[in-house]
Formats: C-alpha cells, sequence, structure tokens
C-alpha cells in the first residue's frame, strides 16, 4: 500500500511522496532491529504516527486517531515495536474494511505507578462487503480476522521483559475490538 502511495504522489504532490518514502523508511528500519531493542514511549509513539500518516493518505477521513498521553511517560523505556503492531492491527482489521472507517483511540496513561497502554477500534459487521475475510460468521457477528499473532507475540514478550509485573488483555466486546496492557516503567530484565 505505501509503494502505491508513494507512485500515485511522485507526479502531483512530490515533497508528500518524500515524507512517504521516509515515514516508510523508519518503519522498515524499525521492523529490522533485535526485538529486544528498547525505545522511549515516544519513539514508538513517533513510529506509529508514521504509520498512521502513510496510512491516513490512502483512507483519508476514514482514518480517525484519539491519543490521550500523560506527558510525564514519554521518556519511559519500552520494546519497540510494542504498539505499531496493535495500532496496524486496528487499521487493517478495523478502519479500512468498514466503509464509513472509524475512530482508533490510544490512551497511554500512568496507572498506580505503571504505564497503562489501550487500543480500542471498530470491527465490520457481516452485513458489510466482504474483502479479505472470507471465514463463514453467523449473520451480524463482528469480523475479526487475523491469526492473532502480533497480539500473542507482544503478550509473550510483555511477559519475558516483566514477568508477572506485565498485564495483557484483548477483547472483542460487540463491534469494539480492545487491547490493554500494563507494566512498569523499567524492564525486570534490561
Amino acid at each position: 500500500n505505501g509503494m502505491n502511495i508513494i507512485a500515485s504522489l511522485i507526479p502531483t504532490e512530490p515533497e508528500k511522496a518524500e515524507t512517504v518514502v521516509e515515514d516508510l523508511a523508519e518503519l522498515f528500519r524499525a521492523s529490522l532491529q533485535e526485538t529486544s531493542s528498547f525505545v522511549t514511549i515516544q519513539q514508538e509513539i513517533d513510529l506509529c504516527r508514521r504509520y498512521l500518516n502513510i496510512e491516513s493518505l490512502r483512507l483519508g477521513d476514514r482514518l480517525q486517531v484519539e491519543w490521550s498521553i500523560d506527558e510525564k511517560l514519554l521518556s519511559v523505556p519500552v520494546p519497540l515495536l510494542l504498539i505499531q503492531p496493535l495500532v496496524e492491527n486496528a487499521v487493517y482489521h478495523g478502519m479500512q474494511m468498514i466503509p464509513e472507517g472509524g475512530r482508533l483511540e490510544i490512551p497511554v496513561q500512568s496507572i498506580n505507578g505503571d504505564v497503562g497502554v489501550r487500543l480500542s477500534n471498530p470491527v465490520p459487521r457481516t452485513d458489510q462487503p466482504e474483502s479479505a475475510d472470507k471465514k463463514k460468521r453467523s449473520a451480524g457477528e463482528p469480523r475479526f480476522p487475523g491469526n492473532q499473532i502480533a497480539i500473542k507475540n507482544i503478550r509473550d514478550r510483555l511477559g519475558v521483559i516483566y514477568g508477572s509485573k506485565a498485564y495483557f488483555k484483548s477483547a472483542l466486546s460487540g463491534r469494539t475490538f480492545e487491547v490493554f496492557m500494563q507494566f512498569p516503567p523499567q524492564p525486570t530484565t534490561h
């Protein structure tokens, strides 16, 4: 998708195309780093915003994002690619599959001295046109395609890094998918 966006922007908006190339380069760089790498919450959020900037060119007003960030947490170290894959899942399995789009809400808050991150996004209904998801569902049941690989990976990484001090939950409630994780501000194995 990113390459198609770049190709379409080059003739009419070359500066914007260059920005997309830079955003993609940062995403590729991050994906090639070791999974044991740490960044600050600010850096992880910046990576998420780069991804969302690319997707907003494709989805336009259908992609709405609401961040609520406790600024005191911006320098807290977190595993690289802790939040970004969840943001990507929210867009891929949520907003892009809904004709009217939706709102991705991402509060990052302090909870009793821990870091709490919640992602909440709408998921499509079955009475909407089929796209990549061809699985059989009951009428009116929300679509929730995917193999849960990103969720399992993040849950496992939190367990390795923070041990029993980490909490991770994902749940589908009606037409809303929500992920919540809570962990201490310092890794126990870092």
